[in-house]
């Protein structure tokens, strides 16, 4: 039988390897508290079933659901969400992972404080060099730990604090686990805990790339206009001054609107002048450089951009 404290959320699509990979990864550190893991696959066509079968052989905590086909992205989360029927759950996904130690000190932390803690939020890599703290107040959390809450894998909600109506609120939206979140927290008292010492990563496999919507044509319209309109829409209890401290953080913490990623945008032609037109506005909120650099990028040629990235990876070999 499995906990009743714990569960692990894995929602995925054609993923197999990324997912066998951290099933291999990841089990024995949960088989070691009994966690349940909960794989809901979005009509997956590759090995993804076969790879879960492989699995749950060795560990009967592990349970697989699969739709007859994809409902898409947001919906396969409130899906997941609603397979649990522990205390707390852990979206940690198919392309995230975290050392065993790490889970050893959740759960014991959950374990010694059942009820006290809303959310334990974990770091990304050890981005954050804001202190280990228990959050009160809704405006400190928003400003300090906003930009980072879009990660899903670095939550662990207590189940109570899910809403249907939040859910269906910001079901259009790609940021529903940060409304689950904020929502939730804006209308009652309540105790998150932030620790910054425990992290988790980006999966690293040396022969798995993950991609995801941050390098598609759909990254700007997520990342400016969603975000923006996304937390402008959060409760007025949210000043407005946390609100556009956390609208900023976001592309820092995620690295996403970093120089390099910038200029990796630029190259895929998905920064280019009709979309620094179009979102010029937004840039302002959602980008810490000056808007005559982003428009300078925007028409950089990108065969020069390319070149230059050329050069860059071939003078390393020579010195080596």
């Amino acid at each position: 039988m499995h906990n009743n404290l714990l569960s692990i959320l894995i929602p995925t699509f054609n993923r197999a390897k990324f997912l066998d990979y951290s099933l291999e990864l990841h089990i024995d550190s949960f088989k070691k508290h009994n966690i349940q893991i909960i794989v809901i696959d979005n009509a997956s066509t590759d090995d993804t079933e076969s790879v879960v079968s492989k699995w749950a052989k060795n560990y009967e905590n592990l349970i697989y659901y699969k739709h007859s086909q994809n409902i898409g992205g947001i919906l396969n989360f409130e899906y997941a969400l609603s397979c649990s029927n522990t205390k707390y759950v852990w979206m940690l996904g198919d392309t995230y992972e975290v050392d065993g130690k790490v889970i050893d000190f959740v759960f014991d932390m959950l374990s010694k404080n059942p009820d006290k803690y809303d959310v334990l939020m974990l770091n990304l890599g050890r981005r954050l060099k804001t202190q280990t703290a228990d959050y009160y107040n809704q405006n400190s959390l928003l400003n300090d730990l906003g930009g980072l809450m879009t990660c899903i894998a670095v939550s662990i909600i207590k189940k109570d604090l899910v809403s249907d109506n939040v859910l269906k609120r910001y079901r259009p939206v790609w940021f529903s686990h940060v409304a689950i979140i904020l929502e939730g927290i804006s209308t009652r008292s309540f105790c998150i805990r932030w620790i910054q010492e425990k992290s988790v990563s980006g999966l690293n496999h040396p022969n798995l790339v993950k991609t995801n919507w941050s390098n598609s044509s759909k990254a700007l319209e997520i990342a400016c206009t969603d975000w923006t309109n996304f937390i402008f829409s959060l409760p007025p209890s949210y000043s407005l001054e946390s609100k556009m401290k956390c609208i900023m953080d976001f592309g820092k913490v995620s690295g996403l609107f970093s120089f390099k990623h910038l200029l990796l945008l630029r190259v895929q032609n998905i920064l280019n002048y009709q979309a620094f037109i179009k979102y010029k506005s937004q840039f302002r909120l959602t980008i810490d450089f000056p808007i005559l650099m982003i428009l300078i990028i925007s028409c950089t040629p990108i065969f020069l951009l390319r070149l230059l990235m050329l050069i860059r990876n071939y003078f390393p070999k020579i010195e080596s």
